[in-house]
């Protein structure tokens, strides 16, 4: 009896030790350590890993093709008007990569590059991995005709698509209508104190504009030498001037 009980209790040992092996063989893991990740399209077809700071982001896709990969943002989910990656590795060994905006389904090259390349590499069991970086808010740094998406805490909308076509030199073989496609919705920062909005503040005014238009009982300097702020209030009405160090946007509220 204890003879048959020993060797039921190795069997399965022997079982759950396949089962882990036979993972290991199918993911072959992250260049490095990532805070973030989730298998988007299963069942191991493409596994996307992530981290970030309080100005980018970076992540890395697990995609078992042999061809071209699109990933990125959209403000809906939907394809049309979405800013996105298209990468691919050649025969050669060599890759592309591309920031990119799409518009009646075609992946249009972006003139000013905000995503980054790190790593090009083909793994184990057909996985080809890629790695790239970006700023969490782009800062204006596109034209008027290109789309790009800035990352915020709340939920963004990730596309994706891949194929196993080759591409060539004229990028022929990209065929959103011959892939794998999809979109889904995640929290990719947590925290609004991990988000520096102030990076965006444009450096081009040598100071910040030191007096009012009028006379204010009150003021404060929110952003030493960026943000200042001064108000009047009275029991019915409150007037608030700002001053801010900046070209594009800013934002003031109360809670």
């Amino acid at each position: 009896m204890f003879t048959r009980n020993l060797f039921l209790f190795s069997l399965i040992i022997t079982l759950v030790l396949g089962i882990n092996e036979n993972n290991e063989n199918n993911f072959p893991g992250p260049s490095e350590y990532f805070n973030e990740t989730i298998l988007i399209e299963q069942p191991d077809l493409l596994i996307l890993y992530w981290k970030y700071n309080q100005t980018d982001i970076t992540f890395e896709i697990h995609s078992r093709s042999f061809g071209w990969i699109e990933f990125g943002l959209s403000h809906s989910g939907m394809i049309q008007y979405s800013d996105v990656i298209v990468a691919w590795l050649n025969k050669d060994g060599t890759g592309h990569f591309s920031d990119r905006h799409i518009i009646e389904k075609y992946p249009l090259v972006d003139k000013i590059q905000n995503w980054h390349p790190i790593l090009f590499e083909k793994r184990k069991n057909n996985f080809t991995v890629i790695k790239f970086t970006r700023k969490l808010i782009i800062c204006g740094a596109s034209l008027q005709d290109e789309i790009d998406i800035d990352i915020f805490t709340n939920i963004n909308h990730i596309i994706y698509a891949f194929g196993n076509q080759f591409v060539d030199s004229e990028e022929k073989d990209i065929d959103l209508n011959r892939s794998i496609k999809g979109s889904i919705a995640l929290n990719l920062i947590e925290s609004p104190e991990s988000l520096n909005l102030f990076e965006c503040m444009n450096p081009i005014y040598s100071e910040i504009v030191p007096k009012p238009t009028g006379f204010y009982m009150n003021s404060l300097e929110i952003v030493p030498d960026l943000y200042k702020i001064f108000w009047n209030s009275t029991n019915n009405k409150f007037i608030v001037e700002i001053h801010v160090k900046n070209n594009r946007w800013f934002c003031f509220g109360f809670r």
